[in-house]
């Protein structure tokens, strides 16, 4: 029948409702699909492994299938096919990735993919590494990748090689690492730097590491070693580092160790070291850093110290064994910055020379020889072994002490204290007989154990002189042996300092998203003597003090390290040269600061925040009580404030040296003689500096600059303006540059500095500061470059944060810091802003000054 005859009656059967059967419907083709996995093969080279192809896939046709192999480097394993055998063979150390395909007659396919490893070939190392792995309880350490497999050394965690693949660097610190130390590990003969501290590694040191040749860093610190420290570790004549504290070592500290003629730093600190500091450690000419608190060591301080010319800190605290006066020979010390003797019984001689020289270090806790302690004059705190300044203008306790001998029984009599200034007779004062027994002992700890009297602010004065008459009308019998006169003869000098003002600026911070004005009208009202600034009038070395209320400042962000950086940045933009606080109703925390800056961030209702914060601001560290990043030098390492203080209020009550200090976060807090006495020597060292420094008014050009590195480690720089502001340069030196080039790359400047650390900032760092401007730079700019050990970042014209400051231009007070990533955002904030008065300009900023900027 025709085709089209039969289309034809298939439709006429249809069109009557008589029976008719669709074609069938073709079944699509599907796609081949793996059966399993194939795990990482690891092949020794010149060894062969097969796999039949067949037994890893499968098609959901039935259809006959066909395969294809290939080898992602054909230098480390080759792969062929035959039939459906795979055949794979090691050629090389090294890792390859071997692909099988399967395809289906339609040529639809589907691939596995495993590695191959050929390993390494076993050397000397390896077999030193397994034994250190086994020993050390490998199986739980918490990072062991690679370890005991045949890849690379240099992917083992921790390993680092040589271009031949020697084993030069260990590093598995906090690592979980217990028990012994082989001593396979002398074997490791290209071996540089040795780090296995923090860990939980026990017993001797084995003398097999005297096998290193040319180690360089051995780092043991924070483990449970335990025995004499071997003197072979004295035979390292590469060794620039050595850190054994924090372990249980015994035994006299090995001369040898004055062999290391190269070493740097060295920590033998919180062991159970016994006897004298050897002599020839004066030999270590290279030494900037000296560790050996919290021992039992005795004796004096080697003369030949005075030879170690690149010594930077010394720490001999916490060994109550050593004793003697300082050798007059460690003022030849010139590079020295910190020397920590407390706990200990060494002193420094009273000479002017000596004490000159130790007032020149940046830190130091060292008593004064021969000082009598039956005179003290306390305001906040006061220490008889480690006497605090007086702030000049503020009152103090005075307290006569007077001891009786054994058996005798006398109350205590009445006391006559005359002060001096310039000679002249500036004040008297009588304390009336007490009906209470003069003591045997002095007892710091009981008001009644002294003759006490408060001395008014106006009589502490830098120059200020003392002297004692005890019993001034002669009732007491003689033969009682009280002493009569302190001092015995002439006058007794008071260490008085006079503080510079401590000019305060506090910035009330408007949320623009959601404004809170009360701290507007907060900061209005606040006054040197406002309760906000009680702890830090009380607890720092402050004296005079001014409170300026600044304008409220519109920001686009309640972060506090993000107000705590615009502070930094409005103080720059400003030319102040005073302290700047921020503060606001509604930021996401209560406190930060730059520690040794002049900016910080408070909650606007602690009084104790504000005070810890101005604290950082003068140099000072947490103390070590519930707080991340103590000062590793505080006294004791308790965060007590470990002296005894004197609180005015309410009739005046002695404050115990159990009391947590401000600088930690416990409660009840104080302050302690170590944190006051090293505030009020930075404020004096630094402040009339930065002052010095700074030229109010004129005409300056000036780049603002500002930025830092944030907690992860990643270096920022916020958008840079040019105002018109004085210069604010930092320090010169340090760690961090900033360039700025033209778009040629030519450098315009370069600027080195410092960044100040956050407290609180997990590491975070911040800067701020104004660069003179020069005429050249005009429109020249094209990029700035911050770069530092965390990295560099580059500002250029393809920079967009676009970033806003309002501020009037006659008194450069900054009223909105406006940052906003889209272009009618930032318009919308910059016109509120600029709402606020006629008088107000706004900059604008996306990384490089506008050119017009320039020209302003």
């Amino acid at each position: 029948m025709p085709a089209g005859l039969l289309a034809l009656v298939v439709l006429s059967l249809a069109a009557c409702g008589g029976d008719s059967t669709a074609p069938p419907t073709a079944t699509p083709n599907r796609r081949p699909t793996p059966t399993s996995t194939i795990p990482p093969q690891e092949l020794a080279a010149g060894d062969t492994l097969r796999l039949d192809a067949s037994a890893y896939f499968t098609d959901p046709d039935g259809d006959a299938l066909t395969f294809s192999v290939e080898t992602s480097n054909r230098g480390v394993a080759s792969a062929s096919l035959a039939g459906a055998t795979v055949t794979v063979v090691g050629v090389a150390p090294g890792e390859a990735r071997v692909t099988i395909r399967a395809r289906d007659p339609r040529a639809l396919q589907a691939r596995l993919d495993f590695t191959v490893l050929v390993p390494e070939p076993v050397t000397a190392d390896h077999v030193v590494l397994r034994a250190l792995y086994e020993a050390t309880g490998g199986e739980r350490w918490t990072h062991d990748d690679n370890w005991l497999t045949g890849r690379p050394l240099d992917t083992w965690y921790g390993v680092g090689v040589d271009a031949d693949g020697r084993v030069t660097d260990l590093h598995l610190d906090f690592n979980g690492l217990e028990g012994p130390l082989p001593p396979e590990l002398g074997d490791l003969d290209r071996l540089q730097s040795l780090i296995l501290s923090r860990n939980a590694l026990a017993g001797a040191v084995p003398p097999e590491l005297g096998r290193l040749p040319i180690l360089v860093q051995l780092d043991l610190g924070d483990n449970r070693f335990d025995g004499e420290i071997p003197p072979l570790i004295g035979a390292f004549g590469y060794l620039d580092e050595l850190d054994l504290g924090g372990n249980a070592f015994e035994g006299p500290i090995p001369a040898a160790l004055g062999n290391l003629r190269d070493m740097r730093r060295l920590d033998l600190s919180d062991n159970d070291l016994a006897g004298p500091i050897p002599p020839e450690f004066g030999d270590l000419g290279r030494l900037e850093t000296l560790l050996l608190m919290r021992n039992d060591l005795e004796g004096p301080v080697p003369a030949a110290f005075g030879r170690l010319a690149a010594l930077r800190i010394l720490n001999l605290s916490d060994n109550a064994g050593l004793s003697g006066p300082l050798p007059v020979e460690l003022t030849s010390m010139r590079g020295l910055s910190q020397l920590h003797l407390g706990g200990s019984a060494l002193c420094a001689p009273g000479e002017p020379a000596f004490q000159g020289w130790l007032e020149r270090l940046y830190r130091y806790r060292v008593a004064t020889c021969g000082q009598d302690a039956s005179i003290l004059l306390t305001q906040a705190v006061q220490s008889s072994r480690f006497p605090v300044p007086l702030v000049a203008g503020d009152s103090a306790l005075l307290r006569v002490f007077l001891t009786a001998p054994e058996g005798a029984s006398v109350d205590f009599p009445a006391v006559r204290a005359r002060f001096y200034l310039e000679g002249a007779e500036t004040h008297v004062v009588d304390i009336p007989a007490q009906s209470n027994p003069v003591p045997t002992e002095i007892d710091e700890g009981d008001l009644a154990a002294s003759a006490n009297a408060v001395i008014p602010g106006r009589v502490v004065q830098p120059g200020l002189e003392i002297v004692v008459e005890t019993d001034p009308d002669g009732t007491l019998d003689p033969a009682l042996g009280l002493t009569r006169r302190i001092p015995a003869s002439g006058r007794r000098p008071v260490d008085v300092r006079r503080m510079p003002t401590f000019n305060l600026t506090v910035i009330p911070f408007v949320l623009a998203s959601e404004p809170d004005n009360s701290i507007v009208s907060y900061v209005n009202n606040l006054t040197p003597d406002h309760e906000l600034f009680w702890d830090t009038h009380t607890l720092l070395p402050v004296g005079a003090m001014t409170v300026r209320a600044h304008e409220a400042v519109m920001v686009a962000t309640n972060s506090q390290s993000a107000l705590l950086g615009q502070t930094a940045a409005i103080r720059a933009a400003e030319g102040s040269i005073g302290h700047y606080m921020g503060t606001m109703t509604n930021s996401d925390g209560g406190g930060l600061a730059f520690v040794g800056g002049f900016a910080s961030f408070s909650s606007h209702d602690r009084a104790d925040i504000v005070a810890h914060e101005f604290g950082h601001n003068m140099s000072l560290s947490h103390a070590p009580c519930s707080a991340t990043g103590p000062d590793p030098w505080y006294p004791g390492g308790t965060g007590l404030i470990g002296a005894w203080g004197y609180d005015f209020r309410d009739g005046g009550q002695l404050v115990p040296p159990d009391r947590p200090d401000i600088m930690g976060y416990c409660d009840p807090h104080w302050i302690g003689d170590y944190h006051f006495y090293n505030a009020l020597r930075f404020r004096l060292r630094t402040e009339p500096a930065a002052a010095a420094s700074r030229t109010a008014g004129g005409d300056d050009r000036t780049l603002l600059l500002w930025g830092g590195v944030s907690e992860e480690g990643v270096p920022y720089l916020e958008p840079a303006f040019v105002l018109d502001a004085p210069p604010s340069l930092p320090r010169r030196g340090g760690d961090y540059r900033i360039r700025g080039r033209n778009a040629s790359g030519e450098e315009l400047f370069a600027v080195r500095f410092d960044m100040w650390r956050i407290d609180h900032g997990n590491g975070s760092l911040g800067f701020a500061f104004a660069v003179p401007v020069r005429r050249a730079w005009s429109g020249a700019l094209a990029s700035l470059t911050l770069s530092g050990p965390a990295g560099s970042i580059t500002l250029d014209g393809e920079s967009d944060l676009p970033t806003a400051i309002v501020r009037n231009p006659a008194t450069r007070q900054v009223r909105a810091i406006l940052q906003d990533p889209s272009a009618g955002g930032l318009a919308g904030a910059v016109a509120e802003a600029l709402a606020l008065d006629p008088a107000l300009e706004a900059l604008v900023s996306r990384g490089i000054p506008n050119p017009a900027d320039w020209d302003r």
